[in-house]
């Protein structure tokens, strides 16, 4: 199987069929964005973390985290805390100053993004489909609040 079916495989087990990428957005993902992806012991992709930096006006660098997904048979391992951990450490070494996010509101994996440092930052009404709002969660170093060590 290839790198591109597995990870189609990985976001149809991850997501629903409604917010899934399709083929052609995860071949783009591949191609023109940050994609780090975890491997277990048989060489099978269990995780993949997807970022796009981007330059600003002002030359501050921002990253987006577009995507985060963890098999379900190696959940609650530490695995998307170590992918996601491993993420940030590289933008933090391209003097990133913002990286943000979206998530469902509710989603447990807000808890997951706060203790690595995101705060809520807006609510996106409707961001998800009717009635599913998303939450925007930063980690800005412009704000001058705390900022995990990684970023200090």
């Amino acid at each position: 199987m290839s790198d591109l079916e597995a990870l189609v495989g990985l976001e149809k087990q991850c997501f629903d069929p409604d917010l899934c990428f399709c083929r052609r957005q995860i071949r783009r993902l591949i191609a023109k964005v940050c994609t780090m992806v975890a491997i277990d012991e048989a060489g099978q992709i269990v995780a993949q973390v997807s970022f796009l930096r981007r330059l600003s006006p002002s030359a501050c660098v921002s990253v987006r985290l577009y995507s985060l997904a963890v098999a379900p048979q190696v959940r609650g391992r530490g695995v998307a805390r170590t992918i996601l951990s491993e993420a940030l450490q590289h933008f933090v070494d391209k003097q990133t100053i913002r990286v943000s996010l979206e998530v469902e509101a509710g989603n447990p994996v807000a808890r997951l993004y706060r203790s690595v440092g995101f705060k809520e930052e807006k609510i996106l009404p409707h961001y998800y489909g009717q009635n599913r709002d998303g939450v925007r969660m930063v980690i800005d170093k412009t704000l001058g609040s705390s900022v995990p060590e990684i970023f200090a």
